[in-house]
């Protein structure tokens, strides 16, 4: 399983996306991916645009993040050693 932990606009408040399967590297570094996943749970909460995200392995190991997910090209991989 795969977690998604996500801000919206300025709030400190952490929303997670528990992807029910494990996503490969790959899958990680498609940011449009990644992007729909947020936009579905973004959408749900009707509120402001994400911000801050970080994507988590099984054991909470933060694989990737980004300080603006609405800028492209801004996600930063942290570990290549989590490839599937």
């Amino acid at each position: 399983m795969t977690k998604i932990r996500f801000t919206l606009g300025d709030s400190p408040v952490w929303h997670v996306i528990e992807v029910d399967y494990k996503l490969s590297m790959n899958q990680i570094k498609d940011e449009e991916l990644i992007a729909y996943f947020i936009k579905q749970e973004q959408d749900n909460c009707k509120y402001s645009m994400a911000k801050k995200v970080e994507i988590m392995d099984d054991n909470e190991n933060v694989i990737a993040q980004s300080p603006a997910i609405v800028e492209p090209f801004k996600l930063e991989y942290k570990n290549e050693e989590h490839e599937t």
